[in-house]
């Protein structure tokens, strides 16, 4: 609604009284001892940050300024040495930006391979969607986000099922969700249509895409807050949800860097997008198989015994 009769750029409205909100409720949550914590380390964030904006930026432009372009090939070189440097840093310092030591868990590190590779498919999934419906099927961006929203309503659905029910575990529902996802990209890549065909293509296309996302989504968190003891679940579950906006940037730029070929943008263009997501979706896959999610016994049944009480 808001791009329909704005602009784009009235979508960052949306963080200014949700920002306030968040900000006058965390200064009413009780503190804790005075002097326990540690500030983050700031050096490490701003080398992350810059390091891998760095990398989207260069993988965005080097199609528009060439890959051997100067500017391209600093920004790539530059983009990994700074990100590299701020995981040195986050082995070696007391709070440090990323929680490294976790990854020494096998399970959560194939979790957050798992949830990088699925961002980097996500990200540019649900945006070629809308661009596809306003450019090539001429919906207003209103029409668009209606459009989409059945898939969005699969997602949560799926996500809320899998985790209620507890009969399938993270491997399961990465994979299962992951297969399902890439079907849906086999059958847009085959039979993306030029005119609209919403009911008999785009919702159960959309409605099977959002359902493979929940899946993927409940999985992966799953994993990387069960292979961790319960004091460092928070840590796993958000360095597993920054694993994921993580790839999902390098994902964009990837979309950015095949879409810039033609202007306007050729029905061969989506495809390709659609063709790069569903790879890196078949990629998350195979990182879900390797999941291993070990149970713990449950305790053995207490004998209740009789107890006298007196007359």
């Amino acid at each position: 609604m808001l791009v329909d009769t704005l602009h784009w750029r009235s979508l960052f409205y949306i963080n200014l009284p949700l920002g306030v909100l968040i900000v006058w409720f965390a200064g009413r949550i009780p503190g804790g001892r005075a002097g326990t914590g540690r500030l983050p380390d700031l050096l490490g964030t701003v080398l992350l940050a810059g390091g891998l904006g760095s990398l989207a930026l260069g993988v965005t432009q080097g199609q528009s300024w060439q890959w051997s372009d100067a500017r391209t090939l600093a920004l790539l070189a530059g983009g990994a040495a700074g990100t590299a440097l701020a995981l040195w840093r986050s082995t070696r310092h007391p709070a440090p930006v990323l929680e490294v030591s976790l990854w020494r868990s096998r399970t959560f590190a194939v979790a957050n391979v798992a949830s990088a590779l699925y961002g980097a498919a996500l990200y540019p999934w649900l945006l070629i969607g809308v661009l596809f419906l306003t450019q090539v099927w001429g919906y207003s961006e209103l029409r668009a986000g209606l459009a989409v929203s059945p898939g969005a309503l699969a997602a949560a659905l799926t996500a809320v099922l899998l985790s209620r029910s507890g009969r399938f575990g993270p491997r399961t529902a990465v994979v299962a969700g992951a297969v399902l996802l890439a079907a849906s990209g086999v059958w847009t890549l085959v039979t993306l249509p030029v005119h609209p065909h919403f009911l008999t293509f785009w919702l159960p296309a959309g409605t099977a895409l959002g359902a493979g996302m929940g899946g993927i989504t409940v999985g992966t968190a799953s994993a990387a807050a069960l292979s961790v003891d319960p004091a460092r679940f928070a840590a796993a579950a958000g360095l597993n949800t920054t694993a994921r906006q993580l790839g999902g940037a390098l994902g964009v730029a990837a979309l950015a860097a095949i879409m810039s070929a033609h202007v306007p943008s050729t029905r061969g263009d989506f495809q390709h997008v659609y063709l790069f997501c569903t790879l890196v979706t078949v990629l998350t896959a195979l990182a879900g198989l390797g999941l291993r999610i070990a149970t713990r016994p449950a305790p053995a049944p207490v004998r209740a015994e009789p107890v006298e009480v007196a007359p």
